[in-house]
């Protein structure tokens, strides 16, 4: 009897001590630090030390607590969610996490009215269908920021895009400008034929020979919605949302280890994944018939860092810039000018990268 008395006290016990942790990670929302102290208290264990680390706005808490390690991970800044161990969706898969239609028609809000926002959509999609790669979807929220923000803007200067508040941000950008006229598909085959140019897959950025970031942005495996826009000087540009805060997920964000996460070899064809987003409902992007139906680009017309002989040349400007975060980073802007038979084309890149924190 006895024995049953001590096993039914320790049950009981182990419930409140899971109630108190569950109730301390739901109060956490909203702050900004975890004290390992009042988590060993709430599973009935003495506190013995603590180690944090973070990587964008995902941080880890380990808390010693008796003999055993009690993990809380959060998410956001100031949190927004805190779990046990890790959070469902802020870590990223190791490989492709598979393409179909995107739902609502390519719609994430309740109504899409942005010009030629399905063209957008369409076009990002038969990309991504070639790497295996969730769709993407037209969020007006991150549209209708970046047009405020570019809409008097004359040349090609970068938005702080990885620190925008949600639900616009945080994101990717990807920017372009030329003297032609253009569609959404021009700037998007332009962007991605940066494909060439990759190192090892997955990762894509270690080894390349030159500037990628465009295309990575375009492919990111976390990515989930695009808003872009074009104004009156002719800037062209897209932004690239995953969560609402900054992780893996979000694109070109993070460690070479977070690029070989999310950059995938291309897997189809563009005829095939054309057929397929015309499926889904969604049109053919103007220009569609003109695309190589094997690699998505043209080779000649969009040849974005080789120096050419005869009547073309391209000259590449490189820039690096430090980025005040609340973690050490860096964002890396690459510029490219073409001239010849074409209309004069300029493309920009926002590259984010994270330094892990460790405090042990």
């Amino acid at each position: 009897m006895t024995g049953l008395r001590v096993a039914v006290f320790a049950a009981l016990c182990g419930c409140a001590a899971a109630s108190d942790f569950e109730d301390l990670l739901v109060n956490l929302k909203g702050k900004t630090w975890v004290d390992c102290s009042a988590v060993c208290k709430s599973v009935g264990k003495s506190y013995r030390g603590m180690g944090m680390s973070s990587s964008g706005d995902v941080a880890f808490w380990n808390c010693k607590c008796g003999s055993d390690k009690v993990v809380v991970a959060c998410t956001g800044k100031p949190f927004m969610q805190c779990c046990k161990d890790k959070c469902a969706g802020a870590d990223c898969p190791s490989k492709p996490a598979g393409w179909s239609c995107p739902s609502g028609g390519g719609c994430s809000s309740k109504a899409c009215k942005s010009a030629n926002w399905q063209e957008w959509v369409a076009a990002h999609n038969i990309y991504r269908c070639m790497h295996d790669v969730p769709a993407l979807s037209w969020n007006e929220d991150v549209y209708a920021n970046a047009a405020q923000h570019f809409q008097s803007v004359k040349s090609m200067i970068h938005s702080r895009t990885y620190d925008v508040k949600p639900p616009a941000g945080p994101a990717g950008e990807n920017l372009f400008q030329g003297t032609g006229k253009y569609t959404p598909l021009d700037a998007v085959k332009l962007w991605y034929s940066e494909i060439k140019d990759c190192g090892k897959m997955p990762g894509c950025k270690t080894g390349a020979k030159k500037p990628v970031g465009h295309f990575t942005a375009m492919i990111w495996n976390g990515t989930k919605d695009i808003g872009c826009f074009n104004n009156e000087y002719n800037l062209w540009g897209c932004r690239y949302k995953a969560l609402d805060y900054k992780s893996c997920n979000t694109p070109n964000y993070g460690s070479d280890k977070d690029w070989a996460h999310n950059v995938y070899p291309r897997k189809n064809t563009f005829k095939d994944c054309l057929a397929k987003v015309k499926e889904c409902g969604l049109p053919a992007p103007r220009g569609a018939d003109m695309v190589n139906f094997k690699t998505g680009f043209d080779e000649e017309d969009f040849d974005l860092a080789d120096v050419l002989s005869g009547g073309s040349r391209v000259t590449y400007l490189g820039a690096f810039a430090a980025a005040s975060l609340s973690l050490a980073a860096a964002a890396g802007l690459v510029r490219v000018w073409k001239s010849s038979r074409q209309p004069s084309l300029v493309a920009d890149a926002l590259m984010q990268s994270d330094t892990e924190l460790v405090a042990e």
